[in-house]
């Protein structure tokens, strides 16, 4: 956490500020179904999140590279960072468009034959402006990339009945371990054919060749959930390989974990929430004094 002030602000008050790493993932999803995996590792080449953070999201969040948050990755933040830095295979912090180009072109794409995706996302201007990054870096890459907007339970809506193609959601934590963000990326359950999907994926081994190893890495998960140090072992190499099956399919592909930031005023007495966010935070014991 990090704390400090925040002002002037137009009302000539200075406000107290607070911070925290939530844990929490945003990302752009792939209907596997509709969009080739060439096409989905072209979006994953062309990606540079660090920078995305930085010059459009203004810095407030970490680059991320995993579904996994770095405060419940196995071994922690640094292992995290280690094994993103070391494995990555699209290009720690860069944009790469010459190999998102040639493996489209490797595909057969090319001028005379681009792939069109519809995006959609957030009624969001900030989200805007990063899809406009990606079409213009990826028409560089034979991809066409036409621009929508939502609100967000028109986009759940259709993400249910398999209507999207290429999409924006993010996740918080309803509980503070790597099972309840992988639940998304376990095939079964990202299939829009089923009643109640996680995610809108339909990841399947008709679309990529890791579809496998995920879901068997999640069975892996179920089966180990005794309280102890081999089962959490277990676990932890099931959450990598289901991480590391997502990098080779590239049904999500990571953006940023979110940053938690309040602003109160000096009579207003509240806790700065945790890493779970303020929406999960009670406020039964919240006090307002004397404006001064």
């Amino acid at each position: 956490q990090s704390f400090g002030t925040y002002g002037p602000m137009r009302n000539g008050e200075t406000a107290q500020y607070g911070s925290v790493p939530e844990i929490s993932s945003f990302y752009v999803g792939f209907n596997m179904a509709t969009i080739p995996k060439p096409v989905r590792q072209a979006f994953a080449y062309v990606a540079n999140q660090e920078q995305l953070v930085q010059s459009v999201f203004k810095g407030r969040g970490k680059a991320s590279y995993h579904f996994t948050p770095p405060s419940i990755y196995p071994g922690g933040a640094n292992a995290y960072t280690q094994h993103a830095e070391q494995n990555w295979p699209y290009g720690y912090n860069q944009t790469q468009v010459e190999q998102a180009r040639q493996v489209m072109e490797e595909a057969g794409y090319g001028p005379d034959n681009q792939f069109t995706v519809q995006w959609t996302q957030y009624q969001s201007p900030t989200w805007l402006e990063m899809a406009k990054l990606f079409r213009d870096q990826l028409s560089a890459a034979h991809i066409e990339m036409e621009i929508q907007q939502a609100d967000f339970s028109t986009l759940l809506t259709r993400g249910r009945s398999g209507n999207l193609d290429a999409y924006t959601l993010g996740w918080i934590a309803d509980w503070p371990a790597p099972d309840n963000f992988l639940q998304l990326l376990n095939p079964p359950q990202t299939l829009t054919s089923e009643p109640a999907p996680t995610s809108y994926i339909n990841w399947t081994q008709e679309n990529g060749s890791a579809a496998q190893q995920a879901e068997q890495a999640y069975a892996k998960v179920e089966d180990n959930q005794a309280p102890t140090d081999q089962a959490q072992q277990a676990r932890n190499e099931a959450y990598i390989a289901i991480e590391e099956a997502n990098w080779e399919d590239v049904g999500f592909l990571p953006i940023y974990h979110s940053l938690g930031e309040r602003f109160w005023y000096d009579w207003v007495d509240i806790e700065m929430h945790g890493g779970m966010g303020g929406s999960r935070q009670a406020k039964n014991d919240v006090k307002i004094g004397e404006r001064s």
